[in-house]
């Protein structure tokens, strides 16, 4: 059987089959970390406060997290990881900031 394969980064093709494993895998793991992030602010009463759910705003968190990392590699990468992850940190502290 053969696996329909999609390009990740330039000339490199990885199976569909992997890349869902590892987008789910990826998925789970930024949900958790969410989740506990969550957890140490008290259970995040701006969040509820706000009429958000939980679950909602995690899933919505996890989301934008690996979409934004998919468009990087399938973009070939164009900003380095260090540089990624700083950008990361500061959406983050700009939506904390948000009243």
């Amino acid at each position: 059987m053969q696996r329909a394969a999609i390009a990740v980064r330039g000339e490199t093709s990885v199976p569909s089959n992997s890349a869902t494993v590892f987008t789910e895998r990826l998925l789970n793991l930024l949900s958790k970390l969410i989740t506990e992030r969550l957890e140490r602010r008290g259970g995040a009463p701006d969040v509820i406060g706000a009429g958000i759910n939980r679950d909602i705003a995690i899933w919505y968190g996890s989301s934008a997290l690996i979409g934004t990392i998919i468009a990087w590699l399938r973009n070939d990468m164009p900003y380095t990881p260090v540089f990624l992850a700083k950008q990361f940190s500061l959406l983050r502290h700009f939506h904390q900031s948000k009243p």
